[in-house]
């Protein structure tokens, strides 16, 4: 998408999250989780590396319908290439060898100057409740000691449920890469092999497509480990005729795929050939039965009732988190909404062995849309 329309959809964004303060009666909100970070201003930490030292935290979003709209980074990081013409990006000194660190002392003065531009001396605060570091709250308790508290982080994640065009473009770039992770596993899957010598070539195949380094989470087990239904790769080798199961979740930018297969790597029995047609049977009846106003129970209960009681969800939305609204669960009533994307993954596991299929979908007007499409052989 053009840069000026890439902006357009982040100061949408704002606006919304502006309409909220004003209906709250807040005099700031303060984004600090990444996924939110992300949502409103295009800001993607690339979490792999872990926190730097020299740093309070990556970013702090700070939205005041009065006083503006500032994104606070340190100086070490890299502000979003495209964000909200509305939004200013506000550094502090990070990292320093010429004199002692300081960046507490200057994340804290960043933050002050920010949010005390007003004359305001008691103030109405909508934060993350499970995101903001005491450290920054005691910040802004120390120069507004009669600071209120509301959490937003129910509204926010309200509003993130349904995708708009820029949302969904970038969750199918994610997808892509899916795609790509499950060919590469097939093309190389082979007795031998250890697990984490395949992830590692499922790896290096995504970051070659993305032309940069990509964050993917996974379960990534074979042989008696699939029937636990995950877990990261290890040493094991891949014996003749087990199963390997691949749940691979690349983050690209801040969006989420997912995508789940089950492979053999040699001979398989006909009971593993009957599950995994079940599986797969059961996954495409429902996605067929994906549309505006089914209750998201509904197709948990499809699922259960044409494969098997599995012990896990049979889906989950995906954007950026990697798990969000709507859970596809037994208790949940939520009706799906065109816009929405969900990741549907049903399971059969037995005592030695498990298999899992997933495929991520967008919902629309009157159906679903695969947005992973890669063809799952056993």
């Amino acid at each position: 998408m053009q840069t000026r329309n890439t902006a357009n959809f982040y100061t949408n964004r704002i606006d919304r999250l502006c309409d909220i303060s004003l209906n709250l009666n807040l005099d700031f909100c303060i984004i600090s989780s990444a996924p939110a970070l992300t949502y409103y201003s295009g800001y993607f930490f690339y979490f792999e590396h872990g926190q730097s030292p020299f740093q309070v935290l990556p970013a702090l979003l700070i939205i005041s319908p009065k006083q503006g709209h500032t994104l606070l980074l340190a100086d070490n990081e890299q502000p979003p290439e495209v964000t909200a013409s509305i939004l200013r990006v506000d550094t502090y000194q990070s990292y320093s060898f010429r004199e002692p660190l300081s960046f507490p002392d200057q994340f804290d003065a960043s933050v002050k100057s920010i949010i005390g531009k007003g004359s305001i001396s008691k103030i109405r605060v909508g934060i993350e409740s499970r995101s903001l570091p005491v450290f920054a709250a005691d910040v802004i308790e120390s120069s507004f000691p009669n600071v209120q508290w509301v959490d937003i982080f129910r509204d926010l994640a309200m509003e993130r449920i349904v995708k708009d065009q820029l949302e969904i473009s970038m969750i199918k770039s994610a997808a892509e890469l899916c795609d790509l992770g499950q060919r590469t596993l097939k093309n190389n899957v082979k007795s031998g092999h250890t697990e984490l010598e395949l992830f590692s070539l499922v790896g290096r195949s995504i970051n070659e497509a993305a032309g940069t380094r990509v964050p993917v989470m996974a379960d990534f087990v074979s042989g008696p480990r699939t029937a636990q239904g995950g877990g990261i790769p290890s040493g094991k080798k891949i014996l003749d005729n087990e199963l390997l199961l691949a749940d691979l979740t690349p983050c690209l930018n801040g969006y989420w795929g997912d995508c789940c297969g089950t492979i053999a790597a040699g001979n398989i029995i006909s009971q593993q050939r009957n599950d995994f047609a079940k599986v797969k049977d059961g996954l495409f009846r429902a996605i067929d039965a994906i549309k505006p106003g089914v209750r998201s129970f509904q197709i948990d209960e499809l699922l259960r009732k044409h494969v098997y009681d599995y012990p896990h969800h049979s889906g989950h939305g995906v954007g950026t988190m990697n798990h969000e609204e709507p859970r596809i669960t037994p208790y949940n009533n939520m009706e799906l909404q065109a816009g929405m994307v969900i990741a549907l993954e049903p399971a059969i596991y037995r005592d030695d062995y498990g298999i899992r299929l997933e495929h991520l979908l967008l919902v629309t007007k009157d159906g679903a849309e695969q947005l992973t499409a890669f063809d799952y052989q056993l």
